[in-house]
């Protein structure tokens, strides 16, 4: 098969999205198939891929990501010369909305995965309501996925929204899968990257990371964190990686509540560190709302950490509450009650972990991918 697949951000900008759709493409052409992807351009970045076309971007300051101009001319360039079987967006907007467009005329089925609740990103927006631009916000991504031939949740949580929202297309459920064994147990990296950290073994250390952003909840986590420090005596470090938009005032609250010399801000790093940033702590905790899958909590779980998550869709999707993790309300009370009872117990954080990687190994990538083909191949038939 031919698949041309498009994306509103990507590498080098380091997201969900973005490890989602390499790990794709990277298990779409070991099955011998053929991909096309096509992104914005990112200032400073030179692409070296000759499958990876990059369109002109709106130029955003930092920490905001450049944003594509949904050009017509080049998609149907590319969709001309290429001759894809398949068109595969990841959003519904830009280049998403134009790929369409294109694809409908040209007669080509047309794949869109709702990766994010859209409508938790409108704070980017203010200048109407946020009742009202969530309102308006679902309201077009509903109406572009009534348009298209398939529709891919990452998650049960979100086909369960989908539907209740009245979608028309068809859903199928296909996480973005991962590699078990690129995430293993190893004690001389574990005690190297604590060294890094210059983190005792003796202590205690909450982990977490993804895109500093607001829609990520981390406000919850920090207060979450500095309530445990009162209520516990055990030498406790919270790291937090990853950068954004609310890294400043992440930084500026940890200060406030006196947590300065107790919080870690690694900053980001490329996807192939996650293993050796995972595995030198004890706990992850996850306080997003916004989640579709919770990406960060599996490769937490493939680890063999305990998992401490907000309730929203895709958190609830990969722990399972009490048996490989703990389920919070979005409370800092109740998280921080959560975490306190695996930071107190270790009979129940070495009984949560002992779960967390045969969870992780039903997200193989291979068996994600091969559910992604069937899906595309029945569209094919089906247009015949």
């Amino acid at each position: 098969m031919k698949i041309l697949m498009l994306s509103n951000h990507y590498l080098p900008h380091v997201s969900g999205v973005a490890t989602s759709i390499t790990r794709t493409i990277r298990n779409l052409e070991k099955l011998g198939h053929e991909v096309r992807l096509i992104v914005p351009a990112f200032p400073g970045f030179t692409e070296t891929n000759p499958k990876i076309y990059r369109v002109p971007s709106y130029p955003f300051r930092p920490p905001l990501i450049p944003l594509p101009y949904p050009g017509k001319s080049f998609i149907a360039k590319v969709v001309a010369e290429f001759k894809p079987d398949i068109i595969h967006t990841h959003q519904p907007f830009l280049l998403g909305k134009t790929a369409l467009k294109v694809a409908r005329k040209n007669h080509i089925p047309f794949v869109f995965t709702h990766h994010a609740m859209y409508e938790q990103y409108v704070h980017y927006a203010s200048f109407l309501p946020k009742s009202l631009l969530q309102k308006i916000v679902v309201k077009r991504v509903m109406r572009f996925a009534n348009k298209v031939s398939a529709v891919v949740a990452p998650s049960e949580s979100v086909e369960k929204i989908l539907y209740q929202r009245k979608i028309k297309t068809p859903v199928t459920v296909i996480p973005t899968g991962i590699n078990p064994q690129f995430f293993v147990r190893n004690s001389e990296v574990r005690n190297a990257t604590r060294k890094k950290w210059g983190i005792k073994e003796t202590e205690t250390v909450i982990i977490s990371f993804a895109r500093l952003s607001k829609e990520k909840n981390f406000e919850l986590l920090l207060k979450a964190f500095a309530l445990i420090q009162e209520k516990t005596k055990k030498s406790l470090r919270l790291i937090l990686g990853g950068d954004g938009p609310a890294t400043g005032s992440l930084k500026r609250l940890a200060t406030k509540l006196g947590l300065k010399e107790k919080i870690i801000f690694s900053g980001s790093f490329p996807h192939e560190e996650v293993p050796d940033f995972l595995i030198g702590a004890d706990i992850f905790a996850y306080p997003s709302l916004s989640e579709t899958q919770g990406l960060v909590t599996l490769e937490a779980l493939a680890t063999g950490l305990p998992a401490v998550v907000v309730d929203a869709p895709g958190n609830r999707d990969i722990v399972t509450n009490g048996i490989n993790g703990l389920i919070t309300k979005p409370t800092v009370n109740d998280f921080a009650t959560k975490l306190l009872s695996i930071i107190e117990s270790p009979k129940l954080r070495d009984s949560l972990a002992e779960k967390s990687i045969p969870r992780a190994n039903e997200f193989s990538e291979e068996k994600m991918v091969r559910k992604m083909t069937e899906l595309y191949q029945s569209l094919i038939e089906k247009k015949k």
